[in-house]
């Protein structure tokens, strides 16, 4: 059984689902949205959300067009290397890692903690459990990880959806306001 990701398996669509689906939405809305609320008091964070996604949406277009054309299974790497030189490449490579490494980390934790207060157990457990799901994953064909992020990623924006739809059929103060998009604040 082959393990290792053969050249040109990771789709331009493989790579929006994977990347999408990193971005967690159901994470920024049950986590992000509600700190940041409490603790900076801005009141334009739709505003800023609305902002970042079109960087995010400008970022992913150029990702991907790169990463078809560099055709490196470390896209980072590959995308850093070919336009300046392979230092920035193996730096970049290397910010990546960690980032993402941090991220994963952390989430297991989460997710352990979440279930552990949700269901009972040791959130050690469930992290671990998390983990091992996470290694079988990596072990598996690219295109049944592919598939399954985006069947993640479509209940994800459904939730999402719900939560809006919900927000703004039974608005708080009887109505809708548009204070949220107004740069003063």
């Amino acid at each position: 059984m082959q393990v290792a990701l053969a050249r040109r398996t990771m789709t331009p669509f493989g790579l929006w689902a994977f990347g999408a689906t990193a971005s967690a939405p159901v994470v920024v809305l049950v986590g992000g949205i509600p700190a940041i609320y409490a603790t900076t008091g801005v009141t334009a964070l739709p505003l800023t959300y609305l902002l970042v996604a079109g960087a995010v949406a400008l970022l992913a277009v150029g990702y991907t067009a790169m990463a078809r054309q560099v055709g490196h299974p470390a896209a980072y790497y590959g995308i850093l290397a070919r336009g300046l030189g392979r230092g920035w490449g193996v730096a970049g490579g290397f910010v990546a890692l960690v980032a993402y490494n941090g991220i994963q980390i952390s989430l297991y934790g989460l997710l352990g903690a979440t279930l552990a207060a949700l269901i009972g157990g040791s959130w050690w457990v469930w992290a671990g459990l998390a983990l091992l799901a996470v290694a079988g994953l990596g072990r598996a064909p690219i295109v049944r990880s592919t598939w399954l992020l985006s069947t993640v990623l479509v209940v994800s924006l459904v939730i999402v959806a719900s939560f809006v739809l919900a927000g703004v059929g039974q608005a708080a103060g009887g109505g809708v306001s548009w204070e949220g998009f107004d740069v003063s604040g």
